[in-house]
């Protein structure tokens, strides 16, 4: 698939890249991605399921580049307020309309209590505003 022929309409939902096998939740926090030479990356996050996260970052990362991902819970006061995860690029895609490239990333070996935490969070009624 070209990455151009994605429709952006939303992020992952109508794109025919998506890929998570769990259900995925909106999540918008800004964050920043710590890649294997330390180098820091700001980011943004649009999703998150207890397998991934997906990121918009001006970089386009590598297919199974390796990151650590640091950005806020998405349940604030529940014990953790910041996660910080190993996390791997399973695709990339350039999106004008999030002016960067759309990365998908999912989670090595997380802490059971950041599962538990992102599990609570997608489980929530509806779709919350962040």
């Amino acid at each position: 698939m070209n990455v151009l022929d994605a429709q952006e309409s939303s992020p992952w939902a109508n794109a025919s890249v998506d890929r998570r096998q769990t259900e995925r939740k909106r999540f918008r926090a800004l964050g920043e991605l710590r890649l294997p030479n330390q180098q820091v990356v700001p980011m943004r996050t649009f999703d998150i399921s207890v397998d991934g996260i997906g990121v918009v970052s001006s970089l386009n990362l590598r297919l199974e580049t390796l990151c650590w991902i640091k950005v806020r819970a998405p349940i604030l006061g529940a014990g953790m307020d910041v996660l910080q995860l190993h996390a791997r690029v399973t695709h990339s895609v350039l999106s004008a309309k999030e002016a960067g490239f759309m990365l998908g990333m999912d989670f090595e070996n997380p802490p059971a209590a950041a599962v538990s935490l992102i599990r609570q969070y997608v489980k929530t009624a509806g779709w919350m505003r962040d």
